[in-house]
């Protein structure tokens, strides 16, 4: 496994192209630098082409994409402060730890709730409500797993997310291309290794 298959894939290659005006080869190395991280690589190729701390797939509003395979949705108007401040926050509600920008506590049944809900692409109806894109999905999935690994797992559990990430950069390019069928197998896949990692840390507990 080498970073260009866990940080690079061609809608994130197609998003900074567009939004910065780079050559792709300046685009691919700004990924595998910033390890995967879209807005942090869109930042250091034009410091001005990102205004906000969180792709605009995590705010609310009108969204609009040129390509629902290969585009992540981009915000029709900015988003207002509160917005900001709720894709942002991170801290206790209620007792129970949201993480941002996902507002909820990322955890593996809110994973494995996305991974169920993004199956079988495109045959959803569903798909088409608000601009959600298959990009957009597959690069929240992503940055839940990479969540998880910032946060220091057990060293036995980090293969299984980067096996459950590099079957994800799979996914995003056989949308793209229009291969459905490759696209929801890469998926099922990363599916089964974040099962798979659930089990070893429910052993772990037991043991």
């Amino acid at each position: 496994m080498n970073d260009n298959e866990l940080f690079v894939c061609k809608a994130s290659l197609r998003f900074l192209k567009k939004t910065t005006g780079k050559w792709e080869s300046r685009c691919t190395k700004a990924l595998i630098e910033n390890k995967g991280d879209l807005l942090n690589s869109a930042r250091q190729l034009k410091a001005t082409s990102v205004k906000r701390p969180y792709h605009d797939y995590y705010y609310l509003g009108d969204k609009k994409v040129e390509s629902p395979d290969k585009d992540l949705p981009t915000l029709l108007s900015d988003p207002g402060a509160g917005a900001i401040k709720q894709v942002s926050r991170d801290g206790l509600i209620d007792g129970e730890r949201f993480i941002a920008p996902f507002n909820d506590a990322n955890s593996f049944e809110e994973i494995q709730g996305l991974f169920l809900s993004r199956s079988y692409y495109p045959v959803w109806e569903d798909w088409m409500i608000n601009s959600v894109t298959i990009q957009g999905s597959l690069m929240e999935l992503t940055d839940r797993l990479r969540d998880k690994m910032r946060r220091r797992p057990p060293e036995v559990l980090l293969k299984y997310y980067l096996n459950a990430i590099s079957e994800l950069q799979r996914a995003k390019d056989a949308y793209f291309d229009g291969k459905y069928y490759d696209g929801n197998n890469f998926i099922a896949e990363a599916h089964r290794w974040i099962v798979s990692c659930q089990n070893v840390k429910k052993k772990r507990t037991g043991d």
